[in-house]
């Protein structure tokens, strides 16, 4: 079932292949070592011991609250009641804070061309500004004063602040325990997307044009809430929780875990790797899930907003991803793990002028091509600015 959330690089679509690899071979635990909305993990299930790790906050998250959560998600007839007063009451005072900028956006969301949308426009911007610097900045209404009339509209903003503080407050008083807490916030994640002026992703927010005001208009009218009831509806865990109990979940850099593994009482029999191949850093396209999932009040920077001190992977830099890759697989190989590495044909190691299979082959003594394939890859409108492109996947198995 998963979180129902599109990623850039995910392997939804070869989740069930890399599962029959996994199958082949040694028993045991497996890590995935980028595990993002954690497709590969759920394919392979309950057969083994899940491990999963991601660099940033909000799918790390995904994958603790999937495979090692003890308790399922509250069900609506309990969970609705307990979040909607509280709720009520904070949209209501952001509400009166911002009462004019919601008139502006009513006023624009009912244009009827594109002249009077853009003016109202930039009314809205004008009257947000003013109510954005008359009230204190803080992190009951961070959403509100940031990522209004950019990424969101003036009342879904709203509406996350009020949700996201909502759970918040009533984990401190202790009605909402820390992984009913995850459950609310990866729903919301869900919900943002889902509601976001955006391709996909939060790499940058879509300003609007003549040819598609309309669609602009469209998405501000979806509904933070009933989103939020959505995607909490459809949110489980993996497992029975005496399984998902010996599981494990990281929020580290897959180097630096990579060098611990020797070193764990129990070791996974199997590294599952599927590393950054372009020159796009996923902390640009994904940082405001991880704002959600912390809660705090980040100094934002740059056009699209930015975290600042955004992770940065090597994967993701020609000069360093030869190296970066090396590495994975020698501290991989040392560990005494299978390894299976996917990387398509235009990842960027190539670029240098080295092949995975020649990495893979000065740290481990059988290496063999378990999967190629044709596909087409999304890029949410990435780097190149394609929509979508059309590469040569490939899995390799690599054994001690």
């Amino acid at each position: 079932m998963g979180v129902d959330i599109t990623y850039m690089g995910t392997k939804r679509d070869l989740a069930p292949v890399v599962a029959d690899i996994v199958s082949q071979c040694q028993q045991g635990p497996i890590l995935d070592a980028f595990s993002g909305m954690c497709s590969v993990a759920e394919a392979v299930g309950t057969k083994r011991q899940i491990w999963t790790n991601d660099a940033l906050a909000f799918p790390a998250a995904v994958g603790k609250a999937m495979f090692t959560s003890q308790s399922e998600p509250y069900q609506a007839s309990f969970l609705l009641p307990l979040i909607f007063p509280e709720y009520s009451r904070r949209f209501d005072a952001l509400e009166s804070r911002f009462h004019r900028s919601l008139d502006a956006e009513r006023a624009m969301l009912s244009a009827s061309s594109y002249e009077d949308f853009s003016r109202l426009h930039t009314r809205l911007r004008r009257v947000h500004q003013v109510e954005c610097n008359a009230g204190a900045a803080g992190r009951n209404s961070f959403f509100s004063t940031h990522y209004a009339n950019n990424y969101f509209g003036v009342r879904q903003a709203i509406s996350l602040d009020a949700l996201r503080c909502t759970f918040s407050l009533l984990n401190e008083r202790g009605h909402l325990p820390d992984e009913q807490q995850t459950w609310c916030v990866l729903a919301l994640g869900r919900a943002a997307l889902r509601v976001a002026n955006s391709t996909g992703h939060f790499a940058q927010y879509l300003k609007p044009k003549p040819t598609s005001y309309l669609k602009h208009i469209r998405q501000r009218a979806r509904d933070v809430w009933r989103e939020w009831i959505e995607g909490s509806a459809s949110l489980a865990p993996v497992g029975f929780a005496s399984w998902r109990r010996r599981n494990r979940a990281f929020n580290e850099d897959s180097l630096h875990l990579a060098s611990r593994l020797k070193r764990f009482e129990t070791r996974p029999a199997i590294v599952y790797a599927d590393p950054p191949y372009s020159k796009d850093q996923y902390s640009r396209f994904y940082h405001i899930f991880d704002t959600l999932f912390l809660n705090d009040c980040p100094r934002l920077t740059g056009q699209g907003l930015y975290r600042p001190n955004r992770f940065a992977t090597p994967f993701s830099m020609k000069g360093q991803v030869g190296g970066a890759l090396d590495l994975f697989c020698q501290r991989v190989a040392h560990s005494g793990a299978d390894l299976i590495l996917s990387y398509p044909t235009n990842g960027l190691l190539y670029d240098t002028g080295v092949t995975p299979a020649q990495l893979l082959r000065k740290h481990f003594s059988r290496v063999q091509r378990a999967y190629k394939s044709r596909r087409e890859h999304s890029t949410f409108g990435a780097s190149n600015g394609a929509v979508r492109t059309a590469v040569t996947e490939v899995i390799y198995l690599a054994r001690a």
